[in-house]
């Protein structure tokens, strides 16, 4: 998959084509804002993020929602980052290692190739079919009830660090599941995200204050190397358009 399913399954994002190919649901344009101080994950401080004619962001919600600098990067497995960083960038702050994880403190890490993606959670009642290959529905985080919060399956936040790329993984369902080449890996040791559909076009994306995410370096797909745990929250705010 080229586009997220980030947003279905960065969500199971794919490695060729995408999973929004595989079912009429459309998708819907959002705007995300990111607080500039408070937690691990922070914006700019240039406004909330946008897409349009004249940025290359992309912000929209499937099956999942996600918010990515770049088309170029709005997948799980893409391969280098862009040759031109996206126009908007985030801050990540990865200098909480959780100690005796084999984590070590990389600083805060200022991101133009950064994507940020959740989900609700696989539907064990039925089968679908994604990028060619069979397994569990994917449950629509359009779909969730207004009024209503859940604890994702899944939050990730895909970056790259020296041209490689990194996941930093919460929840224990990851990326894989439709992508032939996705070597397995976990979120075991990791905290779920909370998302809340507060209102018909909001949805509340955060962690608890004790967040604890697993850092992958998976810039050889096909054996993503465990770089340990991190304390890390966050809260991404997405309204409709």
């Amino acid at each position: 998959m080229t586009r997220l399913v980030l947003v279905a399954a960065l969500i199971t994002l794919g490695a060729q084509t995408s999973v929004f190919a595989q079912d009429q649901q459309p998708s819907r344009q959002m705007a995300a804002d990111i607080p500039v101080s408070g937690f691990s994950l922070r914006s700019d401080g240039i406004g909330a993020y946008r897409a349009d004619s004249t940025n290359s962001l992309v912000v929209e919600g499937h099956y999942g929602i996600a918010l990515c600098m770049a088309r170029s990067v709005c997948s799980t497995l893409p391969e280098s980052p862009p040759s031109k960083p996206g126009d908007r960038s985030v801050f990540l702050d990865l200098s909480h290692p959780v100690a005796g994880s084999g984590a070590v403190d990389r600083g805060v890490i200022r991101s133009a190739n950064a994507n940020f993606g959740a989900f609700w959670g696989q539907d064990t009642t039925r089968k679908a079919t994604y990028n060619g290959r069979l397994g569990w529905g994917i449950r629509s985080l359009l779909d969730l009830p207004i009024d209503s919060t859940i604890r994702s399956e899944r939050v990730e936040l895909r970056f790259f660090i020296d041209g490689a790329q990194h996941v930093l993984q919460f929840g224990p369902w990851v990326a894989g599941q439709y992508q032939p080449r996705q070597g397995p890996f976990h979120g075991n040791g990791t905290s779920r995200g909370l998302v809340s559909h507060t209102a018909r076009d909001r949805w509340v994306i955060r962690s608890r204050p004790s967040s604890i995410g697993r850092l992958w370096d998976n810039s050889d797909p096909t054996h993503p190397r465990d770089l340990g745990l991190y304390s890390f929250t966050y809260e991404v705010v997405f309204n409709g358009r």
